[in-house]
């Protein structure tokens, strides 16, 4: 039975998304406007390697890296004390610079299916990048049972919201290096955004 969908907005960082289960399916779309550098966003999404500096409970790692696509390991999960659970899978990840990441789990460990898709989309009229994110899960027989509808609803939207924050705070970080009515090099502005070499 598929449970209705749910559009929510995050009052204090204004992510919207909606979410929908049915059976051992869930599906997330999410959404935000962030004030920043087409340059920075990207940056951000792509810095694998650091996430843990800035997701909760989310640790990655370029294993292997072919031009655009990538093989990325990832521990998601927490604990308390000596008791810890966690997700472990195995990302193969194209991107499109500037516009799309696209990210599948390929060892099937955890999951039947988990694929998701990123995008950076210019908003000219209000001046601000609306960046979108698709997921898609299949849960298998190995899922563990800790990974319910509300806890994989709730993961997505603060990686969403620790995404925002992430962005906002980098962009931020360049445009207080600036001196009013100078542009910034564009090697700077990379420099200055935290982009790690991989």
């Amino acid at each position: 039975m598929a449970l209705p969908s749910n559009g929510i907005s995050h009052p204090r960082d204004k992510v919207q998304f909606t979410f929908r289960q049915e059976g051992d399916q869930y599906n997330f779309n999410g959404t935000f406007a962030v004030d920043s550098d087409q340059q920075t966003a990207w940056n951000v999404l792509t810095d694998y390697n650091h996430f843990s500096k800035f997701i909760s409970n989310m640790n990655c790692h370029v294993r292997q890296q072919d031009g655009n696509d990538l093989l990325v390991e990832q521990t998601v999960g927490g604990g308390f004390l000596f008791i810890r659970e966690e997700v472990k899978g195995l990302l193969k990840v194209h991107e499109e610079p500037l516009s799309v990441l696209s990210l599948r789990e390929v060892s099937q460990k955890h999951f039947q299916v988990y694929q998701g898709v990123w995008k950076i989309q210019p908003d000219p009229t209000a001046k601000t990048m609306k960046i979108t994110y698709d997921l898609e899960a299949q849960k298998n027989l190995r899922t563990p049972h800790f990974v319910t509808a509300d806890l994989f609803r709730q993961s997505s939207e603060d990686l969403m919201v620790e995404m925002k924050k992430e962005i906002e705070r980098r962009e931020a970080k360049i445009r207080a290096a600036v001196p009013r009515g100078k542009k910034e090099p564009v090697g700077s502005m990379v420099q200055a955004s935290g982009l790690a070499a991989r």
